[in-house]
């Protein structure tokens, strides 16, 4: 009998994406939080230039591809804690990806792909106000995406990406002083967290006219509860993670 597989999947994105201006602090501003918000809103004020500018987008391209990879890498991941077997990870030309597993625990897989790369990016931007070094930050987000590629060796435009990605991201963690680090790992987590928002927007649409398969279809597969719940239950999960883990702190650092 052949083995049955369970795709999960992340929607094409837009063609471009926005950076959030927004950083975390848990105590008073020192000037390690002003450098990291500061680094922060130069990554707002380029994307908001990289989206508008006719004919750049380009520029953001390896960054769709790199949330895919991490999103598509956090299906994996859960398929794989809760004890299941990961077959393919296939990132496409157009910024979508598909996950095909077998087993684990179905609900957990199909919500890590927008959360996990809403948490990543918040993660990311909450260790930098702490004074992570943005370098290995850069180098584990490298990592994860070489481990990503590995799923879709098979594939070659996954293989091709993966490969390129990892090199870039490495190239910057090694090759970049600490204080530019930091500035290339802020701009990372805020794309990172703005992306999964804009997707999840994209899945909300796409799952209200119920003609393309998403993870909320999937969810709605397996629990007859509409899609377009699963959906709005994620964004708000989101935007609640980014509300705790960088704009409070913020204010309250203010």
């Amino acid at each position: 009998m052949a083995a049955r597989y369970t795709k999960y999947t992340r929607s094409k994105p837009p063609a471009s994406s926005v950076a959030s201006p927004y950083s975390r602090s848990t105590t008073p501003r020192t000037p390690r939080g002003h450098h990291a918000d500061r680094a922060l809103l130069v990554s707002l004020v380029a994307s908001l230039a990289l989206h508008f500018v006719p004919g750049v987008h380009w520029v953001t391209y390896p960054l769709r591809l790199l949330v895919t990879f991490i999103h598509e890498g956090f299906h994996a991941f859960a398929t794989l804690l809760t004890g299941g077997s990961v077959h393919a990870i296939n990132i496409e030309p157009g910024g979508s990806g598909v996950t095909l597993s077998a087993g684990g625990f179905n609900p957990i897989i199909a919500s890590a792909g927008y959360l996990g790369a809403t948490l990543y990016g918040a993660v990311i931007l909450w260790m930098l106000r702490k004074g992570a070094h943005g370098s290995r930050l850069l180098g584990l987000t490298a990592i994860l995406v070489a481990l990503a590629t590995v799923g879709g060796i098979l594939h070659p435009f996954t293989l091709l990406a993966g490969l390129l990605i990892t090199a870039a991201l490495m190239g910057l963690a090694t090759k970049l002083p600490r204080h530019a680090a930091n500035w290339a790992a802020s701009f990372v987590g805020a794309q990172f967290a703005m992306n999964a928002l804009i997707d999840l927007n994209t899945l909300w649409v796409l799952s209200v006219s119920g003609t393309t398969p998403t993870d909320a279809q999937n969810m709605f597969k397996m629990t007859m509860i509409p899609a377009g719940f699963w959906a709005t239950l994620w964004l708000g999960m989101s935007l609640w993670i980014l509300w705790r883990m960088v704009v409070r702190p913020a204010i309250k650092s203010n």
